[in-house]
């Protein structure tokens, strides 16, 4: 169940905002970056519980191998960047 959850709560919203994001940058040839930021954000969330639950959990376990932990950056990443100026003071 946790694993269901994590999946729909994240990836899925991660899926949404970058969707979005994508079109509005296809729209107007620009890069909103906090959408970017925001779907790099949950991608990253995703992991990191993942790695967690996983030490519980035997059958997750079994997969954690197959996880790179240095994708548990990829929160730091969004956050940086939700947190960062704009370039060129815009």
């Amino acid at each position: 169940m946790v694993g269901f959850v994590d999946s729909w709560l994240t990836l899925l919203i991660a899926a949404i905002v970058t969707a979005v994001a994508c079109l509005v940058f296809w729209q107007k040839k620009k890069l909103i970056r906090r959408p970017f930021a925001a779907a790099v954000t949950l991608f990253g969330v995703y992991f990191v519980i993942y790695d967690v639950v996983s030490i519980w959990v035997p059958i997750f376990r079994a997969f954690l191998q197959l996880t790179d932990f240095w994708i548990i950056t990829l929160p730091i990443l969004g956050i940086a960047l939700l947190l960062g100026k704009e370039p060129n003071g815009s």
